[in-house]
């Protein structure tokens, strides 16, 4: 599949990155492999460019469901960057946090809110039943430990990573696991600012583009199982560039 790549002019940034460092991050995945492709080679060429001390690119979550290669975009984050002096983290997202109860669990609830939220796109790419058994042996001890890693959360300087965003009316060290993975309102409707003045770095709720029009977040979740675009950010200094991969979309039954 061909992709393209498209990158925004140089914008300022909502807070300061600390000179030499560089700060990355992208939105919901679900299982598109080509555009996460691109945009991971895109932050490598960036990144030769930057030629920063050192860089940290965080995938925000949501990489398995409704697209046809979850595992393999799960393999392809396990393999990191190119850059020797990049590391790349991916915090947990409500998607990956209910594969893994369902490969715990037969209990149907937990199998039918993950099978209708595309978790049958994971089944047909491992080729096992919907069993707790069956799905955790497809999975695999090492992707497994993998999954079971990822943190829900990631604060470097003023910025703050999370899938879903915070609780606007709680301290950043108060804030729950459903808050991070799960949450949408009060915090999309909240202008800010937030506990220790962070700017919070999101995903979970899908945007025909991103938003970065709020002083004290940023959503980067470009809704690519509907429009085919995986959306992307870097930060360096004082200044923000938009680095998006677009290709077909794959799956549009969603909302």
């Amino acid at each position: 599949m061909s992709v393209t790549i498209e990158r925004s002019e140089w914008m300022r940034a909502p807070r300061r990155v600390a000179t030499g460092r560089v700060l990355g991050a992208f939105g919901d995945v679900h299982g598109h492999l080509d555009q996460l492709n691109g945009l991971l080679d895109a932050f490598d060429e960036e990144l030769d460019q930057l030629a920063p001390d050192d860089a940290t690119i965080i995938g925000l979550g949501d990489v398995n469901d409704r697209g046809p290669h979850s595992i393999g975009c799960v393999d392809r984050l396990r393999r990191g960057l190119a850059t020797e002096s990049a590391s790349l983290v991916s915090l947990r997202g409500n998607h990956e946090d209910k594969m893994l109860s369902c490969m715990e669990t037969d209990d149907s609830d937990d199998w039918q809110g993950w099978l209708y939220w595309g978790g049958s796109s994971v089944l047909d790419e491992l080729g096992c039943e919907a069993t707790a058994a069956s799905l955790s042996a497809a999975v695999g001890g090492d992707r497994d430990a993998w999954l079971r890693g990822q943190p829900i959360k990631l604060q470097i300087g003023q910025y703050y990573f999370a899938h879903a965003g915070i609780h606007p009316d709680e301290p950043l060290e108060k804030q729950t696991a459903k808050h991070l993975m799960w949450i949408r309102q009060p915090f999309l409707s909240s202008p800010g600012p937030f506990d220790q003045n962070v700017c919070v770095i999101h995903g979970h709720t899908p945007r025909m583009v991103p938003d970065w029009t709020h002083l004290n977040r940023i959503n980067l979740d470009s809704g690519v199982y509907q429009t085919g675009l995986l959306s992307g950010l870097l930060l360096v200094e004082d200044r923000m560039r938009v680095i998006q991969v677009r290709g077909p979309a794959l799956f549009q039954e969603y909302e």
